[in-house]
C-alpha cells in the first residue's frame, strides 16, 4: 500500500523560506520529492486540508501554489495507478519517474510536424501548427515550451490569456483544438511517457457563430455595381461571383486555380483543404467570368486569376523559410488582402452584412437548397459528411419556409 501526501519541511532555507516536498510512503517507508513551492511561515501550510487549500491565503501566491501541488499530486496518481497497472509499482519507482523530467521542447515538435506537412504540401495544415507555436510562444513570453510545462494548470492560464486578448470563443476553441491534438500525437509516439492528461478537466465550447450568406438579390447588386475595369475591386468582384457560381469554391481553390483544371465545361481540381478531387459543371455565368481572363496566348499551367502576381506575401520566422518552396504563395496573405477589397465591395452595394470570400460557399449552400436535396448540395460542396454541409444551412429560415411549402404544396 503506497500512500501520497504533502510534507512541509520545518527547517528554514537561508532566504527564510520554507521548502514543501511531496511523500511517498511504502511500509513506513518515505521517498520524497522537493517542489517548486514554498511558504514564508509554518503556519502558513497545512498538509491535512481540503483539497487545493494547503497553503494558506495569507500567503503571496497561495493561488499558483495551491494548483501547482494540485497537478503535482494528480500527476502522482496517474503514475502511481500506470505502474500498479504494469505491476511495477513501488514508492521508490514513483517517485523517480517524478522526478526525471521531460525537457524536450515542445516548440521544436511543432516546427518538425510543420517540416513534415510542408513536404507533403498540406500548407494550410502547417499554417494551422505555426498558429499555436506562435500563441504559446506569446503566452511563454519568447521562452521555450518544455513537455514538462504542460500541466493543468498551464493550460488553464492559456485559456484565461487567450480570453484577455478578446479572441472569440470559436477562435480560442480552435486554438485549443490544434493543441491538444499536437500533445496528444506526441503522447502517441511515446514522446511523453507517463503524463496526465493535462487537458482532461478543461473545456472550451466552440460557440459557432452566425453564417451570413447573400440573397439571389443581394448576389445581383454585387454584380451590377459600376466597378472600373481592372481595378483591384473589379477583379475581387469578379473572384467572389465566380467562387459562387462554381459551386461555392473556397478562396485557396479560386487562387490556386489553373487553366488546366477547365475541361470543356466543366472544372476538375484537387481541393487544398480536404485534397479531395471536384468536378463542376461551368455555368454560363463563371464562363463569362473566365472569358475576361482567357488571352489566345494562355498556357495551360498557368493560373487563371492574376492573384499571385497581385498580392506578394510578406512573412517573416518560420513561415519566411516555408517560402522555399514555390506552390505555398502565402495564400493566407493573398486571402487576407481579397476579403479586405471584398468588404469595400459589400459596402459600395449597399449592403449591411459581415461578409467574407467564405460567404460565397454559405450564399450559394442556401439557394441550392431550394431543391431540398441536402444530399446534392453536399456533393457540390465537395463535403464527405452531410453532418458538415448542414452547418451551412442550420441558420437560413428561408429553407425551413421552403421546406414546409413543398411538404403541403399537393394539399
Amino acid at each position: 500500500m503506497i500512500t501520497l501526501n504533502f510534507e512541509l519541511n520545518r527547517k528554514a532555507r537561508k532566504n527564510g523560506q520554507y521548502s514543501i516536498y511531496l511523500r511517498a510512503t511504502e511500509n513506513t517507508k518515505h521517498y520524497k520529492m522537493v517542489l517548486d513551492v514554498y511558504v514564508t511561515s509554518l503556519e502558513r501550510f497545512d498538509p491535512q486540508a481540503r483539497r487545493g487549500n494547503w497553503v494558506s491565503m495569507k500567503e503571496r501566491y497561495s493561488k499558483v501554489f495551491n494548483e501547482r501541488l494540485r497537478d503535482t499530486l494528480d500527476k502522482a496518481e496517474h503514475i502511481k495507478n500506470e505502474l500498479d497497472r504494469r505491476g511495477e509499482l513501488t514508492a521508490q519507482t514513483l517517485i523517480k519517474i517524478l522526478k526525471r523530467k521531460n525537457h524536450d521542447s515542445f516548440i521544436e515538435y511543432i516546427e518538425e510536424k510543420q517540416q513534415q506537412l510542408i513536404a507533403r504540401k498540406c500548407y494550410s495544415t502547417a499554417h494551422g501548427k505555426g498558429e499555436v507555436k506562435r500563441i504559446l510562444l506569446e503566452f511563454n513570453r519568447g521562452k521555450d515550451v518544455s513537455f514538462n510545462q504542460i500541466t493543468p494548470m498551464f493550460v488553464r492560464n492559456l485559456v484565461v490569456f487567450l480570453r484577455k486578448k478578446g479572441l472569440m470563443e470559436s477562435s480560442i476553441h480552435e486554438y485549443f483544438v490544434r493543441f491538444k491534438t499536437l500533445y496528444n500525437q506526441a503522447k502517441k509516439e511515446k514522446i511523453i511517457l507517463f503524463q496526465m492528461d493535462p487537458f482532461e478537466d478543461i473545456q472550451v465550447k466552440n460557440r459557432i457563430a452566425k453564417k451570413e450568406y447573400l440573397t439571389p438579390e443581394e448576389v445581383n447588386l454585387i454584380e451590377n455595381l459600376s466597378l472600373v475595369k481592372d481595378s483591384p475591386l473589379w477583379h475581387v468582384r469578379n473572384y467572389f461571383l465566380f467562387a459562387y457560381y462554381a459551386a461555392g469554391m473556397r478562396i485557396s481553390d479560386v487562387i490556386g486555380l489553373k487553366w488546366t483544371n477547365i475541361q470543356d465545361d466543366h472544372i476538375n481540381y484537387q481541393m487544398r483543404k480536404t485534397k479531395h478531387w471536384q468536378i463542376v459543371r461551368l455555368l454560363p455565368q463563371a464562363k463569362r467570368i473566365l472569358d475576361l481572363y482567357k488571352t489566345a496566348d494562355v498556357q495551360k499551367d498557368e493560373y487563371v486569376f492574376p492573384i499571385h502576381s497581385t498580392y506578394r506575401p510578406r512573412l517573416k520566422g518560420i513561415e519566411k523559410q516555408l517560402i522555399q518552396d514555390v506552390e505555398y504563395n502565402g495564400y493566407k496573405v493573398k486571402g487576407n488582402a481579397i476579403n479586405k477589397c471584398l468588404k469595400k465591395i459589400i459596402k459600395k452595394a449597399g449592403i449591411d452584412k459581415n461578409v467574407s470570400f467564405h460567404t460565397a460557399r454559405h450564399s450559394f449552400a442556401t439557394y441550392a437548397m431550394k431543391g431540398n436535396n441536402v444530399y446534392m448540395v453536399s456533393r457540390l460542396l465537395g463535403h464527405t459528411n452531410i453532418a458538415v454541409t448542414s452547418r451551412y444551412l442550420h441558420e437560413s429560415s428561408i429553407i425551413q419556409d421552403q421546406y414546409m411549402e413543398n411538404i403541403f404544396q399537393n394539399e
